[in-house]
Order: structure tokens, then C-alpha cells, then sequence
């Protein structure tokens, strides 16, 4: 698997500031900012987190059987990211329609944090998903008494999503957990939890090509002033969107 050297994060202005606003500086050499997971049930795609489980079920896998492997995990979140640098689409679909930003988050040291949490999202049609288990042996545990090794397996349910959306080449950082917590968004309450990130881990922030850019990267400079080290801010670019996205 070819590995990014960095992960995008689209979302709003009002999501940037609350990111700034809140890094955790009491510690000097643990400077860090939270990034908020969602409950995947309120996420764009309404087949999310469910493909793998259709697709068990559809070969022999129970539903009683499935929802108390499912019940033993704790409720899905998901916090995405994405390959994509300055994309038309990214800017339109999760980043206020251009109104927004893009946070550049380094991969490797992303990936350190995270371990397991961070994941590549793979995309498949039901069938090409089952096929696929097929050939990787998924009878052979489906039949078998132990169902460790299938509740592993349905952990993996939201590293999978339809082909539509392949365009986005989307990665996630994802977890079973009770929610930390609510807030409102576009007319609802959406539970979710926290991921720590340190702030070195910052490379960019894009702000969209509907943006004001000048004076709010002054703004934003500042912010950031007041919360982290000259050295690690120096290494942040603050940069403007290219699309011509008007």
C-alpha cells in the first residue's frame, strides 16, 4: 500500500477556529488540538458501516447473531480525511462549499498516534466485497464455533464504503467507544468522541477559495501565536486555495 505524506482534513471555518481555540498548551512538550469523531450514523453515505455485515449476512451470518457482536463493541465514530490537496469537490461537498479550510495533518506522525484507528478506506460493491471474502477464507470462520476471529472482522466495517464514493479517496480515523459527548450541527444532535493530535503534526491550512484570505490568516497567525512554540509555527504553511471556485 502506497502511504500519503499527508492527510487532509476539510471542514469549516467555525470547526478551524474551535480547533485553535482549544489546543491544550499546558504542557509544553504536549501541545495538542482534538479532532472530533462523528456517530457514523450521521454521515453522508447510508450505507455506512453496513456493507460488511450485509454482506455476512448474506452469506449464513445470523442478525441475532450479528447485533450482539455488534452490541459488544460500542457505537461506530468516524473522523474522515482525504489524499486529496485542494480538490474541487472536497471544498463543495465538506468544507461549506468552498467556505471553508483544509488542514494538512502529517501522515507518519499521525500514524504513530493513531496506529490501528487510522485506516485506508477500501471500496467495493457488495459483490465484489463477498467475492473477496470468499477467496480469503471466510467460510471456514463463519462455520467455526469460535466468533472471536468474525467480531475482529466486523470491526473492520467502516473501512469499507461504496465504489460512488472512490473519488474521494478517503482515509479515517475510526473507533468503537461510547460517545465523550454532543454537539449540533445541520439540525442535529450528533454524539461523539475526541482524538488527541499534536499540533506538530500541522503541516498546512488551505482556506477555500471562497475565503477572505488575507486578513484572516493574519487572524489566524495570531491564534496560533499565542498557542505554540515560534519553531512549530514556522513549520505551518497557511496557504490559499487555487480552484477558481467563485
Amino acid at each position: 500500500m502506497n502511504e500519503p505524506s499527508t492527510l487532509y482534513h476539510y471542514t469549516s471555518f467555525e470547526t478551524l477556529f474551535a480547533i485553535i481555540n482549544n489546543i491544550n498548551n499546558d504542557d509544553p512538550n504536549n501541545v495538542y488540538f482534538t479532532l472530533r469523531a462523528t456517530h457514523a450514523s450521521f454521515l453522508n453515505d447510508d450505507t455506512e458501516g453496513k456493507l460488511l455485515p450485509n454482506v455476512l449476512h448474506d452469506l449464513g451470518v445470523t442478525d441475532s447473531t450479528l447485533l450482539i457482536l455488534q452490541s459488544l463493541q460500542g457505537y461506530p465514530f468516524v473522523c474522515s480525511l482525504s489524499e486529496l490537496d485542494d480538490d474541487l469537490n472536497m471544498w463543495r461537498c465538506y468544507a461549506n462549499d468552498g467556505k471553508g479550510v483544509a488542514i494538512g495533518l502529517n501522515y507518519s506522525e499521525l500514524k504513530s498516534i493513531l496506529n490501528d484507528k487510522l485506516t485506508k478506506i477500501e471500496y467495493a460493491s457488495h459483490d465484489e466485497l463477498k467475492k473477496r471474502l470468499i477467496s480469503g477464507g471466510i467460510k471456514q470462520m463463519l462455520h467455526a464455533e469460535d466468533k472471536l476471529p468474525l467480531s475482529r472482522l466486523l470491526y473492520e466495517a467502516l473501512s469499507y464504503k461504496h465504489p460512488s464514493f472512490s473519488a474521494e479517496k478517503e482515509w479515517r480515523i475510526a473507533s468503537h467507544s461510547l460517545e465523550q459527548g454532543f454537539g449540533v450541527s445541520n439540525g442535529f444532535i450528533k454524539p461523539y468522541i475526541e482524538f488527541r493530535i499534536p499540533t506538530s503534526a500541522i503541516e498546512t491550512i488551505t482556506f477555500g477559495p471562497k475565503c477572505e484570505f488575507t486578513k484572516n490568516k493574519v487572524s489566524i497567525y495570531r491564534m496560533l501565536k499565542d498557542k505554540i512554540s515560534p519553531s512549530k509555527l514556522d513549520k505551518i504553511q497557511i496557504i490559499n486555495s487555487q480552484v477558481p471556485l467563485t
